[in-house]
């Protein structure tokens, strides 16, 4: 008997991934699979950005790294290229490695200049915070190591393209006039592979991945953190630079929401320009209202009481 998909709103089975090697599987159907390898679209959900911050706080105050660890975490966190001073005056991202592609050079070559595109220098929360996240998507959300290493990556890098230092311009070079370097998901994948690295360095363990999902359960349970952010296979990427990997367009058809139709969802969970938190959207198939009920609610006519007459007597 097949498994069925790790995306909790997926009918289809899970992708053959028998003869892969445990760090090779997705635990995604193959057209989940095919939307996150190409699209980068989080079809595998994810847990809250808000949740996740005040986890990396809690499992720092677990761990009790040293300040000697803190500080050789942050210097192996900010690659190669630029390990101490200001992260201003770091080296931009060299156009022709980045760009290049026949042949690519190897990840080991292209890393530190992915690491130097972040728009700010990485700290041991957000090593921690992509930790967490690695682990309970490992755990809780029943991913494997390829999509979980994704979450990973994308927590700890925050945005959808490499940023250049402040006051650096631009290259110009023929024809290429926008140059920004879109990630793709092999390397958010390396991202979160160096940010697990880097979390080994603080003396996080596998034991620690297993009390973090302790701490996320028992908050989801007590209300101080929100549920799974639960993402239809059908959604869509944001296009802008410094967007967060994990934002998402919502499907044009969501029959159990129609309010939320073709609308932005942030890696926080909150909707693009503000409103209430959309509980809705994460709520499983079997827990959702019935869309024929919803129908009829909003084709009813709304009455209203006549006025009092009783002034008149």
């Amino acid at each position: 008997m097949s498994m069925p998909c790790a995306n909790q709103v997926c009918v289809n089975p899970v992708a053959p991934e028998a003869h892969l090697r445990v760090n090779a599987r997705f635990g995604l159907c193959r057209t989940c699979r095919n939307k996150l390898t190409y699209n980068c679209v989080p079809t595998t959900g994810f847990v809250p950005s808000d949740a996740l911050r005040v986890l990396a706080k809690k499992l720092r105050d677990h761990i009790k790294p040293t300040q000697s660890e803190v500080k050789d975490t942050i210097r192996y966190a900010r690659g190669s290229r630029h390990r101490e001073g200001a992260w201003e005056s770091r080296p931009t991202y060299s156009h022709n490695v980045v760009h290049a592609h026949s042949p690519r050079p190897p990840m080991s070559r292209r890393l530190p200049h992915l690491l130097a595109g972040r728009r700010k220098a990485p700290t041991d929360l957000s090593v921690l915070a992509a930790y967490a996240h690695y682990w309970i998507a490992k755990h809780h959300l029943g991913l494997g190591h390829r999509s979980a290493l994704f979450l990973a990556g994308a927590t700890f890098f925050g945005r959808r393209a490499l940023a250049r230092p402040v006051g650096q311009r631009r290259e110009y070079r023929g024809r290429v006039v926008n140059n920004t370097y879109h990630l793709n998901f092999g390397e958010v994948c390396a991202l979160g592979r160096h940010a697990l690295r880097a979390a080994e360095k603080l003396g996080a363990n596998r034991s620690h991945g297993e009390w973090v999902t302790v701490q996320y359960l028992q908050g989801v349970e007590a209300g101080r953190f929100h549920r799974p952010i639960v993402v239809q296979p059908n959604a869509g990427i944001t296009t802008s630079a410094g967007d967060h990997p994990l934002d998402h367009w919502l499907s044009r058809r969501m029959p159990h929401a129609p309010q939320y139709q073709r609308r932005i969802r942030r890696a926080s969970g909150s909707m693009h320009r503000g409103g209430e938190y959309p509980h809705v959207l994460d709520l499983l198939p079997s827990e959702r209202p019935n869309p024929s009920q919803l129908r009829h609610d909003l084709s009813k006519i709304r009455t209203v009481a006549p006025p009092s007459t009783g002034w008149l007597f």
